[in-house]
């Protein structure tokens, strides 16, 4: 899972670099994909944190213990606006031509 969140935005990061390198703007396609793969990422991170809590059984409940803390860093970052699911629809406007929406309204 990790590996293929982390390959896709790689990938789609340097599709921008290349833009930016040879003096362009991205547009909007650009744009939209990669915001979403930002909210991609972090789900996709997100899940496989609670995917291995849940393979370590009942010790992962300890708060002293690593995975609490993995768990509760990973959901807090979830809960960012740029992990929210109001990217995907602001990156389906931009790819529809519509305007865009503002991240805090």
């Amino acid at each position: 899972m990790l590996m293929a969140a982390r390959s896709h935005y790689f990938g789609l990061m340097g599709d921008l670099w290349n833009t930016l390198a040879e003096g362009g703007s991205p547009g909007p396609a650009q744009v939209a994909r990669v915001t979403v793969a930002v909210s991609h990422v972090i789900g996709t991170c997100a899940e496989a944190v609670q995917l291995a809590c849940k393979a370590a059984g009942g010790t992962a409940v300890y708060k002293n213990g690593p995975f609490d803390r993995c768990l509760r860093d990973i959901m807090t970052v979830n809960q960012h606006v740029v992990a929210s699911l109001r990217t995907y629809e602001m990156a389906g406007r931009l790819l529809l031509g519509l305007q865009p929406l503002a991240w805090l309204i």
